[in-house]
């Protein structure tokens, strides 16, 4: 799995900002990934991968809504509990 997808072992994250619930994480400058995370009802966490501004995509802080409002196929992102 490309280190892009495991933010949480990523030593150039350099930005936490908690938005609608959500811990937004923001890589190295140069990286235009954006991973969201969200809590279950069992405490689970689990993790989008969002290319576009985060900020754009969370209208009411959802995953779903992340995913369904960015115009990309589902498949483009990663869901995964870590």
């Amino acid at each position: 799995m490309s280190k892009k997808l495991l933010p949480h072992k990523n030593k150039e994250i350099v930005a936490k900002l908690k938005k609608n619930g959500f811990l937004l994480k923001m890589g190295a400058k140069n990286c235009k990934h954006f991973f969201c995370w969200k809590k279950d009802k069992n405490g689970q966490e689990w993790s989008a991968l969002v290319s576009k501004n985060p900020s754009a995509l969370m209208p009411n802080g959802t995953l779903g809504n992340i995913i369904r409002t960015s115009g990309k196929p589902k498949e483009e992102f990663c869901r995964r509990k870590i």
